[in-house]
């Protein structure tokens, strides 16, 4: 009886330590979603890469206000890729949560072997002509030698590291300004977060809730364990050895299939800058390429 009524007395005060936790916390963090920002329709990358980028992606998301895309099509239908990202971000907004939304794109035509990098509304002020530009002519060689996961990290921690320093204006013949972007202005409106604040996991709401719900958790149990009284029955204490043992084994292999396809590729990298409007209606930057 004593054992049982310190266990009970334990799992008040682990109950009370619980609704002392910081609720706010625990709403804050569960804010951040992972959506789906990697759309390879093309197949160029395994599961466990497209998760990987898929996390990044989120994370610069949620950092800017800027959702990062990345969309490959193997285009049947030959479609011109400006027009190929223009429909892909128009069928995006209409199903977003909310109008308008701000992003930059990569979009991949793999039957013409053409790229296209853009910008929306914020993303478009930041990543804007000639930045798109510069993306393009980064991720080039990655595209043309086939490593997409390469590639496509480049662009996204580009577009990330432009997202971080404010633009120049657009170029104005009457204004004197070239239109040249800054070599680097941070941002006024962003403050990166210190290393402490940003990667300390102590300081993190779910780990404080995790750790006290095993601490407790574990003291619970091993309250409630000695509380019955010992337990003095094992596997051996009804097992007939002399009778008991493996009835069968089998083990079937079915098969393994490995499939390859070779795409070829287009060594002209040209390209230029120009943004447009969607059929949609949406404004954006844009630069597009061979690859």
């Amino acid at each position: 009886m004593m054992n049982n009524k310190w266990a009970m007395r334990l799992l008040s005060i682990w109950i009370g330590i619980l609704l002392l936790f910081p609720l706010q916390t625990i709403n804050a963090t569960s804010v951040d979603e992972t959506k789906q920002l990697i759309y390879d329709e093309a197949g160029l990358l395994s599961s466990s890469q497209a998760e990987t980028l898929n996390q990044r992606a989120n994370e610069y998301s949620q950092r800017w206000d800027t959702d990062f895309i990345v969309y490959t099509s193997n285009n049947p239908a030959g479609t011109d890729v400006q027009v190929l990202m223009g429909d892909f971000y128009d069928e995006y907004e209409r199903n977003s949560d909310v109008p308008n939304v701000s992003a930059v794109m990569l979009t991949l035509d793999m039957n013409n072997r053409e790229l296209y990098v853009s910008g929306f509304y914020k993303g478009m002020e930041y990543v804007n002509n000639e930045r798109a530009d510069q993306i393009r002519d980064l991720i080039t060689t990655s595209l043309s030698a086939g490593d997409y996961e390469q590639a496509f990290t480049m662009f996204l921690d580009k577009a990330n590291e432009f997202m971080g320093i404010e633009p120049a204006p657009e170029y104005d013949p009457g204004s004197g300004s070239s239109g040249i972007s800054s070599p680097g202005v941070p941002r006024t409106d962003y403050t990166p977060a210190s290393d402490d604040d940003e990667e300390s996991i102590i300081s993190n709401g779910w780990f404080q809730l995790i750790v006290s719900l095993a601490v407790g958790g574990i003291a619970v149990g091993i309250m409630a364990a000695n509380a019955g009284g010992r337990v003095t029955v094992n596997r051996f204490t009804y097992e007939d050895s002399r009778n008991s043992g493996v009835v069968s084994r089998k083990d079937q292999y079915i098969r393994t299939t490995v499939s390859k396809r070779k795409i070829e590729r287009n060594t002209n990298s040209g390209g230029g800058g120009g943004g447009g409007r969607t059929g949609g209606g949406h404004s954006h930057s844009g630069s597009r390429g061979s690859f």
